[in-house]
């Protein structure tokens, strides 16, 4: 069997993560696979999985809507897929799904992965999630089979008409973070000599994962040290404040974050399936995030960490709550670690996903 994915940017981050674990192990099952992918923007870091698989660049293809860049990008797909001759072309998120479901097609399923929203994102207006909605509904007639990073994604893309009919809901599969010995991981960091319990926090700095929440969380506990790392276009914004207690390495590998991390905080408005969050509780850290997407699919509340609402003052009081609290902690990472081995094996995403293609060429 021959796939070939499609994605518009190797940003680093939770998606590439999700690919080279998917890819990586469909390898492992004799699959032969084949990434297409575009130019990160210039305020992103491409991610290093790119040099782990075969993989072809369409020069064209980015996360902006050009028409001339995109009718270019959909020919050199065209091409790509002439000389690969794919069974499946699997595209990931809004623009490649795009591009690879309207490119001419030839013997071969489509399959579509929504790997989150844009229903919350303020990045997105009333006029463009309309627009976005019904080009969705539109390519669904070209689209095999759909799969989302969340069943409660699903659901809501079900309920604005972006997903018509079924869908499957395939969580990601996430290997445990390497550990780094605790007091080498601050010794990197510098904050080897901090008594402040530690807040991780792992993403881009734009808006829709509220970046402004961290800076007005450090504010507010000056004896917790949070530490956000990451990159993007809020960052200067953010390291502009230099509050003392708000540490902001830029990226770092995530299992330098957590191991110097006595638990983990998301802040976003809006997300799909988070694999920060998941990376997080299988290293066995608690979380604390709000109720968005399909993070009550990762956190089970009250027992590996907590569900907040989309606001300041309860993600505050939460924090507050769990950052002395050094037994309750130890309390949930048990329940943290046993639940995510279950929950977010790779083993399970590959499986499924290898069902969901030979369904289609059954």
């Amino acid at each position: 069997m021959r796939v070939l994915h499609v994605i518009s940017r190797m940003n680093q981050g939770g998606t590439a993560t999700y690919l080279e674990n998917l890819i990586s192990g469909l390898n492992q099952q004799g699959i032969d696979n084949l990434l297409a992918f575009g130019r990160v923007t210039e305020d992103e870091m491409e991610s290093q999985v790119v040099r782990k698989f075969e993989v072809i660049r369409l020069n064209h293809l980015s996360r902006e809507i050009s028409v001339v860049k995109d009718y270019k990008s959909r020919v050199e797909l065209s091409e790509v897929i002439e000389k690969f001759r794919p069974q499946i072309v699997h595209s990931h998120a809004f623009k490649a799904g795009l591009i690879a479901r309207t490119t001419k097609r030839l013997k071969f399923k489509r399959v579509h992965t929504f790997h989150g929203h844009h229903l919350y994102d303020p990045e997105f207006g009333a006029l463009a999630r309309f627009t976005m909605n019904s080009i969705e509904k539109f390519l669904q007639k070209y689209t095999d089979a759909t799969i989302s990073v969340g069943a409660k994604v699903g659901q809501e893309l079900q309920n604005v008409g972006a997903i018509q009919g079924f869908f499957v809901s395939i969580p990601p599969g996430i290997n445990r973070p390497h550990d780094t010995p605790k007091d080498m991981a601050l010794k990197l960091l510098g904050l080897e000599n901090s008594s402040n319990p530690i807040v991780g926090w792992l993403g881009r700095f734009v808006d829709v994962k509220r970046p402004d929440f961290l800076l007005d969380l450090a504010k507010l506990n000056p004896k917790i040290t949070f530490l956000a790392a990451g990159d993007g276009p809020l960052l200067s914004q953010l390291r502009s404040s230099q509050l003392p207690n708000l540490i902001l390495p830029g990226w770092r590998d995530s299992s330098l974050i957590l191991s110097s991390s006595d638990m983990f905080i998301s802040t976003s408005r809006s997300e799909g399936m988070p694999l920060a969050l998941i990376e997080a509780q299988r290293f066995g850290i608690p979380t604390i995030a709000p109720d968005v997407g399909s993070i009550s699919e990762i956190i089970e509340d009250k027992e590996t960490g907590f569900l907040a609402r989309s606001d300041l003052s309860d993600l505050n009081s939460l924090i507050q709550s769990l950052a002395f609290n050094s037994l309750e902690r130890e309390r949930m990472s048990i329940n943290a670690v046993k639940k995510a081995d279950e929950k977010f094996s790779i083993q399970s995403m590959v499986e499924k996903h290898s069902e969901v293609y030979e369904n289609l060429l059954c």
